[in-house]
């Protein structure tokens, strides 16, 4: 008799996602989002709005609606809390990429206030990853933080003892495009 598991042999590399994943920086993401977005104006950027038709679902077309009316996010996605710089970015501005770069350039300059502000996603996170390493898998994180950012996160989540654990950290200045585009993670790779 065989089991599932024959053959199939443990992973040598994880990949890791920093922020909603290995770490909560919500706080500071969010506070810098509201910071960014009523510079939408001068960042002539109102006009680079995805028109609500050509959003990919009707949330996105609210998202875009109510952005566009109060230059802000909506409360709900504040109290909820569950997405991204990049997936508002990618929601708002489609695929237009030169409107993305300008906002998560605006935006980066907002986060600078707030950075620093993290902490484990879930309690035992640490233990988790020195298991992992203990098992002789490699780790890294590809992110769409800038370096700048990432940098100062590992020093400060846990006290800094995060920053011996991966052999690799990729962050969206490290590269030319954002995530979803894979050359963040192929440089990991």
């Amino acid at each position: 008799m065989t089991t599932l598991n024959e053959g199939i042999q443990p992973p040598s590399v994880l990949i890791f996602d920093w922020h909603g994943t290995l770490v909560d920086t919500h706080d500071a993401m969010f506070s810098a989002m509201e910071d960014m977005l009523p510079q939408l104006e001068d960042l002539g950027l109102v006009e680079k709005l995805l028109p609500e038709e050509q959003c990919r679902t009707q949330d996105d077309a609210r998202l875009v609606r109510y952005i566009r009316i109060f230059r802000r996010l909506h409360p709900r996605i504040l109290a909820e809390r569950r997405v991204s710089r990049t997936d508002i970015f990618n929601a708002i501005f489609g695929d237009n990429k030169a409107a993305k770069l300008v906002a998560h350039e605006a935006y980066n300059n907002a986060y600078r206030k707030y950075f620093g502000q993290v902490k484990p996603f879930q309690p035992g996170a640490y233990e988790y990853l020195c298991a992992l390493k203990a098992m002789g898998i490699k780790l890294a994180v590809s992110t769409n933080r800038n370096r700048e950012f990432l940098d100062k996160e590992l020093q400060t989540v846990d006290e800094g003892r995060w920053h011996h654990l991966f052999d690799a950290t990729v962050c969206a200045d490290d590269v030319t495009e954002y995530k979803p585009d894979p050359q963040v993670i192929l440089k990991t790779l």
